[in-house]
């Protein structure tokens, strides 16, 4: 996927990330994620995929404590 500054913005906010924290995952500095997010700069093909993958876990991730609590909470109403 080639990732735009509004597709970078979304990823830091779909995941509740800090610049300081997603750069931290992307092993780049929180500077760098403010200019790409700006579109000062562009991220490079291994940091597309980087962020390809990072977005797919994170996202997985995400679903199965959703799924897993959703469960809970249904054992804890009966």
């Amino acid at each position: 996927m080639k990732w735009t500054p509004e597709d970078i913005k979304g990823f830091k906010e779909r995941h509740n990330l800090t610049a300081e924290s997603m750069g931290n995952i992307l092993g780049v500095t929180r500077s760098y994620i403010f200019l790409l997010i700006k579109g000062e700069k562009s991220p490079s093909k291994v940091l597309c995929k980087l962020l390809d993958m990072m977005d797919e876990k994170m996202t997985k991730t995400a679903n199965r404590k959703a799924k897993a609590e959703e469960k809970r909470r249904s054992k804890a109403a009966k």
